[in-house]
This record gives structure tokens, C-alpha cells and sequence, in this order.
């Protein structure tokens, strides 16, 4: 269920022996994010790719009960056995709709832009979180760096969204405004907004993102 017609690009990036995430830091908003979290039970890591996260999230919280969730199962894999002193670890493979139960925290870092229903993510998450629940959600901002040809090159009016679809790949450009309508709109509040960057896991090269720390109050 989970092979959607994105899932043979990612299963290949994944196979890939220069598709690592060694050199890739975890940007600080989300370092700190991760910091301020106190008595979580239960994390749901949507998008784990090689479970660097996870890691972060095991270390301060050892006896956490956590969820890794992937669409290709060399991410699942790899995080696994990045995670194998883990007690409390359970796995899902396919999208975030395929989860259930209900977390303290949910961190999607890098992943929404690259789902073609992004808009149900947002509510997925709304639905999966506890209520007072956390979570940190970035995707890729459409900022200056991107050249305007490239704009209208991928624009789709019909959807009026701006989206690039390349080898089996499809990548969502975040206007900041769009970006926290989406959130409001799931129900989520948002506690705190800003941008980031990081680098890819193959070109080692910046990309910009907007990001979100929001909480469900009701």
C-alpha cells in the first residue's frame, strides 16, 4: 500500500551509498525545540529517513515509547538499527495515515514538501497528536534563492501551488502565509515560527526551510 508513485525514487536515494546524512547537522531551532521538551511518553518520528532525530530524542528521553514512520523501508531499516538498544521502538512503514495512536510529540522535519497530499498531512498530525501535544514541522520555503524562471517553470495554475516534479520526485514550495494557514487550518496552534537551513543529504548544499513549533489545545 505504501508504493505510491513516489516511492521507487526515495527507495533508490535510500540504497544509495552517497545518500547519507554524516555531514548534515541538525539545525539548532529544532536542537533547542527538542531541548525544551520535559515528560513526553510517546514520539512519533513522521519521515524518520536514517533516524538522526530519533537518536536525539532517545538519548534525552531513554524509556520513550517511539514510532518511526517512513514510506521506504531502507529508511526504516536504517533507523532501527541505528535505534536497536531501544526498548519501547515500533515501526510503520507507508504514510502518516497508516499511524495511529496518540503522541506527547510529533517531529516532521524535511518531509511535507514532499508529500503530494500535504495538505491531509497537516491534519494527520493534528489527529495523532495528545491534546497539549507538540510538535516541530518545517518544510521547504519558497524564498529568493529560488530563481523566478524556476517559478514559473514549475508553477501549477490550475492549484495554483509551485511544485517541481522530476524523476518520480515531487517537492512543495512553502509561501510563509500558506505555510501557517495550512497549520491553522488542521486545528493546530501555533507557539513559534521561523526559518532554517540545512544541508541536503546528497549535494551538500543549503536549503532553505520555514518552520513551526505548534501545540493542539483543543
Amino acid at each position: 500500500m505504501y508504493r505510491n508513485q513516489f516511492w521507487c525514487y526515495w527507495d533508490r536515494k535510500h540504497n544509495k551509498d552517497e545518500y547519507t546524512y554524516k555531514n548534515v547537522f541538525i539545525d539548532e531551532n529544532l536542537l533547542e525545540y527538542i531541548e525544551s521538551l520535559d515528560n513526553i511518553k510517546t514520539f512519533l518520528d513522521h519521515g524518520c529517513g536514517h533516524g538522526r532525530i530519533s537518536k536525539v530524542i532517545c538519548d534525552k528521553f531513554p524509556n520513550i515509547d517511539i514510532t518511526v514512520n517512513d514510506i521506504t523501508p531502507k529508511a526504516i531499516e536504517k533507523t532501527t538499527e541505528l535505534l536497536h538498544e531501544t526498548k519501547n521502538l515500533h515501526s510503520v512503514l507507508g504514510g502518516i495515515q497508516y499511524v495511529s495512536g496518540e503522541y506527547d510529540c510529533i517531529i516532521s522535519h524535511r518531509v511535507i514538501h514532499s508529500c503530494p497530499d500535504y495538505e491531509n498531512t497537516f491534519t494527520e498530525i493534528y489527529r495523532l497528536l495528545k491534546k497539549q501535544g507538540s510538535c516541530f514541522i518545517s518544510v521547504r520555503s519558497l524564498s529568493d534563492d529560488i530563481p523566478k524562471e524556476k517559478h514559473r517553470q514549475w508553477f501549477n495554475s490550475k492549484n495554483n501551488i509551485i511544485f517541481k516534479k522530476i524523476k518520480g520526485r515531487f517537492t512543495k514550495f512553502f509561501k510563509t502565509d500558506e505555510f501557517k494557514e495550512l497549520i491553522t487550518h488542521s486545528g493546530l496552534s501555533i507557539k513559534n515560527f521561523g526559518t532554517l537551513s540545512e544541508l541536503s543529504a546528497k549535494s551538500q548544499t543549503k536549503n532553505k526551510y520555514l518552520y513551526a513549533i505548534c501545540e493542539k489545545v483543543k
